[in-house]
């Protein structure tokens, strides 16, 4: 039975995050065009409503790495 390595699973989820991150970006900019291009207020609105959403889990998805990333503190004496 083949099992793939520790590597290829990191190769993998890293190209996995990528194709939903350019899925996420499509829809943004999609969405964008959709309120630029839409004539009507309440249509108008329910795509900001989208967009917002849309943008909120783009913000996210950024910031998650920033939050695993450690920073150690480094203590100095008092000279």
């Amino acid at each position: 039975m083949y099992r793939p390595s520790a590597q290829s699973c990191e190769m993998l989820s890293h190209r996995v995050l990528g194709l939903m991150e350019r899925r996420l970006e499509d829809r943004i900019r999609k969405l964008c065009a959709e309120v630029v291009n839409t004539p009507h207020t309440d249509q108008r609105d329910e795509i900001i409503v989208e967009l917002n959403a849309a943008l909120r889990e783009h913000i996210r998805r950024a910031r998650r790495p920033l939050l695993e990333f450690s920073i150690q503190v480094e203590r100095r004496s008092a000279s």
